[in-house]
């Protein structure tokens, strides 16, 4: 379909000593002749070989659910209450000129639970019910459903209360009531959690916007309820589980309970794979696979285990349920391939692919990186068949790993770029954890819960997705909280370690909002694409020399189209807005990569950017056409090529065009459009071609048609059926 009418060529531990399983002995012999007799006691009883069997998995799911703590009748229902002003004025981001991506004014909606600085100390509940506040901060009012979804402590405990929902006036807010009904509940041994998702559309015509509040946590005790945020649930209730005592391993999100999940647990990808065939590592989603993988190899272990004669191998698989704002979008009724139900408001299960786990068990324990396709890893058990491995602890870290050694990880240090690898790698804690011999145990990060594990999920994927050319590199994500979209990737010393260490920094904009850039996916894939696209070119610094304060004449117009951003955009950028084409070079390249990631190569394609969604193969969006000379001539009225400017929308499709060629024998790889990349820097590097901010195109073009070798002459002629056609 991706031929659409265009021209054809000719034309991302605690080390605590787990005594929980024989509390009576010190050493892991010791506890190993404990559990010796527990396993003969039990094997008389009949019930050894029921673990190792298919029906035990079955009977110790069936435990775990009649243990875990349920949920009062009416928790977590949500109703609204009046209507609230706020001044708007402390949130109001002040653009910074010398940033890559000037931060605008926050917008949409954004929640703040009510009950005092949570972040600070953990408070006492007055009542059954916790109030959050959301706040408008755009111009159109909306009709918001809100709902309240919480845990008691495990995945398996999570559900969701009755929705409520009521018109949020533009520039005012809304109380809403969550009945939290904690103090009812028996006493836990990890904390809960309880965050609101929430749905607005605009009363008049507009796009639907979501988003998630921050995570409240609380726990019962001596008849009252706590709470409080995630700094004091690490700070001073071990990271979620009430009975740490130790200190906990910095960078923990939170900690768990509950039975690791048995069996096959489905994922929502989408199957099948579009790879190109030598050109790198396959791609495709995996269905249900959740198959142990060959090349599981430990990172570490103390080889307790490579002394039994029996091995006993466990399996781990690591999945995210996510939660997106930016997924299943159309542009002239066409979505993107991948992911494409991940706004879903119940639940959206990816395999989170390569991810690092470590697993412990009193002075034993191994960490490995699952594989990157089914997210999973096997190891040998410390005990010998048939014994249950009780109460170990599982970790898995924010940090995943592809096939060919490339790293992605989220830390807790922030926008600092002091070093290559900034911070502690976030981690999320299991303890408690009884693991079954020859089983596939499933443990799945709460994207919903937590923005984080979305970003990550994201991230990895598309690492796994697009990582051509590059092996044993290492990007690093950092958050700016409380800063919704300040996403970037020159901020500080980020793009200074490519030649040194091999690494790259970037950062991404995080708050409680509907317009955090934490759930965009392919705003992150966008960020790890200029990475991506850096450490290939192999120098240090931002693409340069680039400008993007092109201000167009005053007869261009300001009015946007049916759907996308208008022609202008002075001092920053969007998708739509005129600008010096070294400036749409460089952000249209990022974009091509994070299309890519999400979209197939023989297929229409659909790239989503701010809230918008944007046709691979057309300017126009709604109407279904493309005329030559791209959305530059027929709306801004402008002619590229005598002004030197173009649009980064335009210069998207240019390169989708390019890459997915008509009438060649072959098209352009993956590898190719990065080899293109680096050509256009290294020429003006070693004084070939060199560059300024109005040049560009033609660099480009001597790129295509004279650095890249492994382009045919047919593909080379590409650039001439497609550039015009676009607009640049």
């Amino acid at each position: 379909m991706n031929s659409h009418n265009k021209p054809s060529t000719p034309t991302v531990e605690i080390s605590k000593t787990l005594t929980r399983p024989c509390a009576a002995v010190a050493s892991l012999v010791q506890c190993f002749r404990c559990l010796v007799v527990i396993g003969l006691l039990a094997l008389g009883a009949g019930l050894v070989a029921g673990l190792v069997t298919g029906s035990a998995q079955a009977q110790t799911q069936a435990q775990t659910q009649a243990q875990t703590p349920a949920w009062p009748e009416g928790s977590l229902d949500a109703s609204f209450g009046a209507e609230v002003s706020f001044d708007p004025t402390p949130f109001i981001v002040r653009p910074d000129p010398e940033a890559e991506h000037p931060p605008e004014a926050l917008h949409g909606v954004r929640a703040e639970w009510t009950v005092g600085p949570i972040d600070e100390k953990a408070l006492e509940l007055q009542g059954p019910k916790v109030t959050l506040r959301l706040l408008n901060h755009d111009d159109a009012d909306y009709l918001v459903s809100v709902q309240g979804i919480g845990d008691l402590g495990s995945y398996q405990s999570k559900q969701g209360g009755a929705r409520d929902q009521a018109v949020l006036t533009a520039g005012r807010g809304r109380e809403v009531a969550i009945r939290l009904d904690g103090a009812r509940l028996e006493r836990l041994t990890h904390a809960g959690a309880v965050h609101v998702r929430f749905d607005a559309c605009p009363v008049e015509a507009g796009a639907c916007i979501s988003g998630t509040s921050d995570a409240l946590f609380f726990h019962p005790e001596a008849g009252r309820t706590l709470v409080y945020g995630e700094r004091v649930l690490c700070e001073q209730f071990g990271c979620g589980d009430l009975a740490l005592t130790e200190p906990v391993e910095a960078g923990t999100l939170r900690a768990l309970g509950g039975e690791p999940i048995l069996g096959t647990l489905r994922t929502d990808e989408e199957d099948g794979d579009d790879g190109e065939g030598g050109d790198g590592e396959g791609d495709g989603g995996t269905g249900s696979v959740v198959a142990p993988a060959p090349e599981t190899k430990a990172l570490t272990g103390n080889g307790v285990a490579d002394k039994m004669l029996m091995p006993v191998p466990m399996t781990i698989c690591i999945k995210a349920d996510i939660q997106t704002t930016d997924s299943g979008q159309t542009a002239n009724g066409i979505t993107e391939d991948r992911w494409v139900g991940a706004d879903d408001p119940a639940s959206y299960v990816v395999t989170a692919r390569g991810f690092r786990v470590r697993i412990s068990w009193g002075g034993w324990s191994q960490t490995l990186d699952t594989h990157p396709t089914s997210g999973c890893a096997t190891f040998i058990s410390p005990l010998p068949q048939p014994f249950v491995l009780p109460g170990a602890s599982v970790r898995v870290y924010g940090i995943a790993t592809d096939s060919a050694g490339n790293s992605i990880r989220i830390h807790n240090a922030g926008t600092s770029t002091a070093s290559w690898y900034p911070g502690s790698t976030y981690s999320a804690l299991w303890t408690g954890q009884n693991l079954v011999p020859y089983a596939v145990h499933n443990y799945v990060l709460d994207g919903r819960a937590s923005d984080r594990w979305t970003t990550i999920a994201a991230a990895a994927y598309g690492l796994y997705r697009y990582h051509d050319g590059h092996a044993d590199t290492t990007f690093s994500i950092g958050f700016a909280e409380n800063d919704c979209n300040n996403s970037g990737s020159i901020h500080g010393n980020a793009e200074n370690y490519i030649e040194s260490n091999n690494a790259h920094l970037f950062r991404i904009g995080r708050c409680a909002s509907s317009s955090s850039d934490t759930r965009e996916k392919m705003l992150i894939t966008h960020e790890l694409g200029h990475a991506m696209l850096r450490t290939y070119y192999g120098y240090d610094g931002d693409d340069s020399p680039r400008n993007d304060d092109f201000e167009p004449p005053a007869w261009v117009t300001n009015a946007s189209p049916p759907q996308g951003s208008s022609c202008w955009n002075v001092g920053s950028y969007g998708m739509n807005s005129l600008e010096w084409n070294s400036q749409t070079f460089k952000e249209a390249y990022a974009d091509f990569y994070s299309a890519r990631v999400w979209n197939h190569k023989e297929a229409r394609g659909t790239y989503v950017y701010r809230g918008v969604a944007y046709d691979l193969e057309t300017w126009d969006n709604v109407g279904n056409v493309h005329l030559t000379n791209g959305f530059i001539a027929n709306w801004c009225g402008l002619s590229s090529p005598t002004q030197a400017v173009a649009t980064k929308g335009d210069y998207l499709r240019f390169l989708w065009d390019f890459y997915t060629v008509n009438g060649c024998a072959s098209q352009p790889s993956r590898l190719d459009m990065f080899r293109i990349y680096r050509m256009v820097r290294e020429n003006h590097r070693d004084g070939t071609y060199f560059l300024n901010i109005l040049n560009y195109d033609d660099a480009l073009e001597y790129a295509i048609e004279n650095s890249v070798g492994t382009l045919s002459a047919c593909e080379q002629l590409g650039f001439d059926a497609y550039a015009s056609y676009n607009g640049i």
